[in-house]
């Protein structure tokens, strides 16, 4: 894994400069705000784990102003990780202080939250699995159909756009679980991007085999494909363009994909 990977189309973020996302970046100033009158209060109190808290507060809002201005990978664990350190320090508090748990239930609760917490994952991996094996046999037929490779191309372009943004509007929580894999590199995204990367190279051997490309590397022209099609067939960038109207975007896309055709016919990959 590349640390260093950057992550865009996300929030704010149309791009890869430091103040891309200066909204979400600059309210992280709320947390420090927070964390020294959380500090002041807990240390005139003595409260050890109220200080904790406020440091823990701190922390996130540092995380979080890395995430949104380097959007690299280890920025994103910089948000995530003190986020769920601060989810679990304070169910535990709240365990003790609010429902007067000992501190071997408080910690029997937390792990029990924790529990629920990683096996959640999962669980909504497997229903988005099987959303993306649909996505993918429809994909396939296309792959497999008696069409002109240069049309394949096309359809399955277009085919994989749709049904992702037909799942933003219609099953906004599917794609949450989608976009969230993607953007972790999860299992199940890592295996999709596999098999779509499968179908693009089927599709490309067939157009070289029959004359229709004169593609002369064929990984480099599997990388063209999805390089120049990334803002509308990522999840990142669709949900990005959420807002934009519908028949924008095709005509967008449209463009593009004439322009991958001309490419690989042209051979200049």
């Amino acid at each position: 894994m590349d640390w260093f990977e950057p992550i865009g189309a996300f929030c704010e973020r149309d791009g890869a400069a430091f103040w891309a996302e200066p909204v979400n970046a600059l309210s992280n100033a709320a947390f420090l705000v927070a964390a020294v009158a959380a500090h002041r209060r807990a240390r005139a109190a003595d409260d050890r784990a109220g200080v904790a808290l406020a440091l823990l507060t701190a922390v996130v809002g540092i995380g979080s102003f890395l995430f949104h201005t380097l959007a690299v990978r280890w920025a994103m664990l910089a948000d995530v990780v003190p986020i769920a350190v601060f989810i679990h320090a304070y169910f535990y508090l709240a365990m003790v202080r609010f429902l007067r748990f000992g501190p071997v239930a408080a910690w029997a609760a937390t792990l029990a939250f924790a529990g629920f917490g990683f096996g959640l994952v999962p669980a909504l991996d497997a229903v988005a699995g099987r959303w993306l094996r649909d996505i993918e046999t429809r994909l396939a037929g296309i792959a497999d159909a008696p069409d002109p490779a240069d049309d394949k191309i096309e359809r399955l372009l277009t085919a994989l756009a749709a049904l992702q943004r037909d799942a933003l509007q219609d099953e906004p929580n599917l794609f949450a679980v989608h976009l969230d894999a993607t953007v972790a590199a999860r299992p199940i995204a890592r295996r999709h991007r596999v098999r779509l990367r499968s179908l693009v190279e089927r599709v490309i051997e067939e157009g070289m085999a029959t004359g229709t490309f004169s593609a002369r590397d064929r990984e480099r022209a599997i990388a063209y494909i999805f390089d120049a099609s990334y803002r509308f067939t990522h999840p990142l960038a669709i949900q990005h363009d959420a807002e934009v109207p519908r028949d924008l975007v095709d005509a967008r896309f449209g463009a593009v994909i004439h322009a991958i055709q001309r490419v690989l016919r042209a051979g200049i990959l």
